[in-house]
């Protein structure tokens, strides 16, 4: 099976509201052709993401340094523990600050701002996400200087409730790509930007 580009990536904004579905954030589509980028009738969290999200990692480093294979390690190790562990969790246990403070030691904006909003539209509303932690399978990662991506055929396994206990947002029952872009600030990576591929699916067992 050939690795996805950006190519591959629809440019479609869907409501994730259980991860980036659970990471109660919005993941972004992505295209080559700048077309606008239009946002799901279901998503609640926000209406303004556009095409512009698409460029943001790019135009905000104006120098970088070599890649090395410590930042390959550093990238593979931070996307495993972020959807694995970072999502994992029960909102009727933990307060909105202390997910606020989670997500600002691996995310910069754009994704952390529009987690951090979808995260709050929870609270106020009396939703809640509960999610035991994502199905990671990575398939590939490329680096250039400050800036990486990893291409992962993951599952969301999170669900989103109403305050009375009703499923808003049932967990995905197939694996789909995704890709997730990094920057290096201060020698330190951070996850920028969560997109994801609409429609396509994948097997995790041709990357086991």
């Amino acid at each position: 099976m050939a690795h996805p580009t950006r190519r591959t990536l629809t440019a479609v904004v869907v409501a994730a509201a259980v991860g980036i579905g659970a990471l109660g954030a919005l993941a972004a589509g992505c295209s080559d052709s700048g077309d606008e980028i239009t946002v799901d009738s279901t998503t609640t969290e926000s209406t303004t993401t556009t095409a512009s999200t698409t460029t943001t990692t790019e135009s905000t480093t104006t120098e970088s340094t070599p890649t090395t294979p410590d930042d390959e390690a550093a990238i593979r190790q931070l996307h495993e523990y972020f959807l694995t562990e970072i999502v994992a969790r029960d909102e009727r246990e933990v307060t909105l600050e202390e997910q606020v403070e989670l997500l600002e030691t691996v995310a910069i904006d754009p994704l952390l701002t529009r987690g951090i909003e979808a995260r709050a539209g929870h609270y106020e509303r009396g939703e809640y996400a509960v999610n035991p932690g994502g199905h990671s399978n990575i398939i590939s990662i490329e680096t250039q200087g400050d800036t990486g991506s990893v291409a992962d055929c993951f599952l969301e396994v999170g669900v989103l409730y109403s305050s009375n206990g009703e499923v808003l947002v049932p967990a995905d029952q197939d694996h789909a790509i995704v890709e997730l872009r990094y920057m290096k600030i201060d020698g330190q990576w951070f996850i920028s930007e969560f997109y994801v591929g609409g429609d396509e699916g994948c097997d995790p067992e041709d990357y086991s």
